[in-house]
């Protein structure tokens, strides 16, 4: 049986309930031996269950009680989400107020479904199907102990970090180095990727933190892949290259 890597879009395209997507994902990862990582699940986290707690926060203070009053309010956040984000929350809301089976609807209950499936709901969806998951980075955002903002962000600083990424990297650092040095592959990465390679090749524990860690993810990810396993992803822009350079393999399903 061969063995796949889940990596954050695939894992996103599954917990948000895409109609079309989900059944093709479920029949692949059912006949496959299916790998993630933590760090997958805290990418996840701080994009779907940041999410959430938006939408949480908009129905407890705003209380919409129809669609249209919810999709106003959705489309005057613009300050406080991406459109990223707000195509993320769109696909939540529409699963739910499917359920729902209505056009009006109690903002206070809504609230405490989102909320239940933020903090139980998601995890299980998540690992369904999981068979191996692998931990190089022993990243802080996932450990017990960590408590996340009311807001539902994240967030990591590179001087209290005291996770295992630079040892990853270190582990890595003759393939790494090429990366900088050979223009033809360099080039090819995406800018922030770029950007952080040239901050972090001189000391690894620079990779730390929010602002390099979650710049590199792409890159720390495709690291984690087993070198037995190809690496599944709706991203191929940004993945294609870096599986080339680090002589990892990518899944493309029939």
């Amino acid at each position: 049986m061969q063995r796949i890597f889940v990596e954050t879009t695939i894992q996103i395209q599954r917990l948000l309930q895409d109609p079309i997507a989900v059944p093709r994902i479920e029949t692949v990862l059912q006949r496959h031996q299916v790998i993630t990582s933590t760090y997958v699940w805290m990418e996840v986290q701080r994009t779907v269950g940041q999410d959430y707690q938006y939408l949480i926060d908009l129905l407890l203070t705003r209380q919409p009680t129809t669609i249209s009053q919810l999709m106003r309010h959705l489309g005057t956040g613009e300050n406080l989400y991406s459109s990223r984000s707000l195509k993320r929350m769109l696909h939540i809301t529409a699963y739910w107020l499917e359920l729902l089976d209505s056009a009006t609807f109690e903002p206070i209950e809504l609230a405490y479904q989102l909320r239940r499936q933020r903090r139980h709901l998601l995890h299980q969806a998540f690992f369904e199907h999981v068979d191996e998951v692998v931990n190089p980075t022993h990243c802080d955002l996932i450990q017990p102990d960590y408590t996340i903002q009311t807001s539902g962000r994240m967030s990591c600083r590179r001087e209290t970090a005291a996770c295992s990424l630079h040892e990853l990297l270190q582990a890595n650092q003759s393939v790494l180095q090429p990366l900088q040095t050979n223009s033809a592959v360099f080039d090819n990465l995406d800018v922030k990727t770029q950007r952080v390679l040239r901050d972090i090749i001189p000391d690894f524990t620079m990779a730390k933190g929010e602002r390099n860690c979650w710049s590199i993810g792409d890159l720390i990810i495709t690291l984690e892949c087993p070198g037995d396993a190809a690496l599944w992803t709706t991203n191929i822009q940004h993945f294609d290259p870096l599986c080339q350079a680090l002589g990892k393999s990518l899944f493309r399903p029939d």
